[in-house]
């Protein structure tokens, strides 16, 4: 499953494979899994600034809401973590 793949890369942070992924299919930056979470919260969530900047590059939205209402931003501000300090 692509949301699987796409989360493995992220998890290992291979910045150039995602981008190659993306280049060849960039509606896989836009993926969700079943909780509505996708490549922008996985990135966030493990701290992935090259990959949120990828993301971002191509599209995808770090307001977009997962089934519970979170936001990336949102749920990483909260924690203290990431918030806005990427912003250029």
């Amino acid at each position: 499953e692509i949301s699987t793949a796409l989360w493995e890369i992220i998890n290992k942070n291979q910045v150039q494979e995602l981008e190659r992924l993306l280049t060849a299919k960039p509606i896989y930056a836009f993926v969700r899994s079943a909780d509505g979470r996708g490549p922008m919260w996985w990135a966030h969530e493990y701290g992935r600034h090259d990959i949120v900047m990828l993301l971002r590059d191509v599209g995808v939205s770090e307001n977009h809401v997962d089934r519970n209402g979170m936001a990336p931003l949102k749920k990483e501000s909260n924690k203290g973590n990431i918030g806005d300090r990427w912003e250029e």
